[in-house]
């Protein structure tokens, strides 16, 4: 865990430590000493500067500012002792080389930190990152416990850290243990926060969230004109205003470095503002590589105050394997669709206590919906899964004794859709499930005022090949379902 810093204060104490600090000659030693400050004091930025600047000609931290203002880095309390930090170095290329090195640290949003990290722990910047997010992580466990709720987490630990790795080792915290597995070494992880939003979060109004978009678009798009081609002008000039028809075009260069730019100001006040999932797939749409969509919705997702409600409508924007990936990296609890599961296909490792509780999370929904196993189908299960696996299906239906999460195996690969009937939906199950295994507590209780927010949505990759040939064929030749029902009206008795 991250240990309590302490505060240089008075003037004999600060006197003493800074002296001793700069009078190390030696590189190495010197190296050691500010490593152990870094860890244990916090600096305010006149200390830190005295430590990065000299005017005397004995070797001393100051005649190596940049070294000097990167082990420092961690003592910093808040952005403004960081900038004046920074302003140590001398020239661009340290500015560059100290950006770079804390990276980590600069880019850290303890009020939204979802994403991946991969930090190297021999270097201080990036080990109060790891420290930093642990204590995070066992304050909102203990909150998470404090209210009542399951343990969600991948492996049941109570631990936000995901898909952990140390030195290309996969590493497993346990239920009590808050150490970093060493000093030295990279450290790679998804983090997911056990955060929810209020019940008083209020979504940023339509006319704000426009005014980003269309500054977002300015800046990953731009205007080309279009290559010239047999039917240009014989004189080989543009028509008037050529350039202000031609459309938007995406520039690959600029948009493998400006959307990366925008997403890390886009993270930097993610924690400042709450979106509904319609706005969150209005954001989506303008990132096309397909890295950047996925780090747009690990950074906003839970922020949006419907998403499990709504949150389906982001689903068509990922293909099945992204969506799959984004399961493993942010939770399949996380992702779960509590209020439009239907189509919903699960591959669910049963050794694997997250992808466990959703198995039960879909069997206590389906026993309230559709009592009898009636809503599950192609469910099977591999029961010793290997280097092949060898399904074989629910002969006789799922085990009713399953609908106890301790009685379902710890073993095994299942696979299953979940469909329902919508006259058999029961928002006020779903709504409970939602707060008492995903956490989402601040939703509406009453189904009219859920059934208000609901916005039905339907992947095209879950919806039989039939459906989507029908859909098409209405789409093409009638200009709306009103009209392609009167056609098909012959009696004109409003019924088919």
């Amino acid at each position: 865990m991250q240990r309590n810093r302490i505060a240089l204060r008075g003037r004999r104490k600060v006197l003493a430590i800074l002296t001793h600090v700069k009078s190390v000659q030696n590189d190495y030693m010197r190296a050691d000493v500010l490593e152990a400050l870094s860890r244990d004091f916090l600096l305010t930025p006149e200390q830190a500067k005295a430590l990065c600047h000299t005017n005397i000609r004995r070797r001393n931290s100051g005649h190596e500012p940049l070294k000097t203002c990167i082990r420092l880095l961690p003592c910093l309390q808040n952005p403004i002792a960081v900038r004046h930090d920074v302003l140590s170095s001398d020239c661009i290329d340290s500015l560059l080389t100290l950006e770079q090195s804390g990276r980590w640290l600069f880019a850290l949003n303890l009020e939204n930190p979802t994403g991946h990290y991969n930090l190297n722990l021999a270097e201080p910047s990036d080990r109060v990152v790891a420290e930093r997010l642990l204590l995070l992580t066992r304050w909102q466990d203990r909150l998470w416990k404090a209210a009542g709720l399951i343990d969600i987490t991948q492996r049941a630990n109570g631990k936000c850290t995901r898909n952990e790795t140390f030195s290309n080792r996969s590493i497993e915290w346990g239920l009590d243990e808050w150490r970093l597995p060493g000093s030295s070494g990279y450290l790679s992880f998804d983090f997911v926060p056990l955060c929810r939003p209020p019940k008083d979060a209020q979504p940023i109004s339509e006319r704000v969230w426009h005014d980003v978009l269309q500054l977002i678009r300015k800046t990953v798009f731009i205007h080309k004109p279009q290559a010239a081609t047999a039917a240009r002008p014989s004189e080989g000039a543009l028509e008037p205003g050529a350039v202000a028809r031609a459309p938007l075009v995406l520039d690959s260069a600029a948009m493998g470095v400006a959307a990366v730019d925008v997403l890390l100001v886009l993270r930097s006040f993610s924690a400042s503002i709450w979106l509904v999932c319609r706005q969150l797939r209005e954001l989506l749409v303008i990132f096309h590589n397909r890295e950047l969509r996925c780090e747009a919705l690990s950074v906003f997702f839970l922020r949006c105050v419907d998403w499990p409600i709504n949150g389906k409508m982001c689903r068509p924007k990922f293909s099945e394997a992204a969506w799959s990936e984004l399961r493993k990296r942010l939770g399949y609890v996380n992702l779960f669709p509590f209020f439009q599961p239907e189509s919903s296909f699960y591959t669910l490792d049963l050794s694997v206590p997250e992808q466990k509780r959703v198995l039960h999370l879909l069997i206590r929904l389906g026993n309230a919906e559709s009592p009898g196993g009636g809503n599950f189908k192609g469910a099977r299960i591999d029961k010793n899964p290997g280097s092949t696996l060898n399904f074989e299906p629910f002969t006789a239906g799922i085990p009713l004794s399953w609908d106890s999460y301790e009685a379902i195996p710890s073993v095994g690969i299942v696979e299953l859709t979940y469909l329902c009937s919508m006259d058999d939906v029961k928002l006020r199950v779903r709504r409970r499930l939602a707060a008492s295994v995903g956490g989402w507590s601040h939703l509406p209780e009453d189904p009219p005022e859920i059934q208000k927010m609901l916005q039905w949505w339907s992947v095209l990759d879950d919806v039989p090949q039939e459906a989507v040939r029908v859909l098409v064929f209405l789409v093409t030749y009638f200009r709306s379902l009103g009209e392609a029902f009167a056609a098909c009206d012959t009696n004109k008795d409003k019924k088919l």
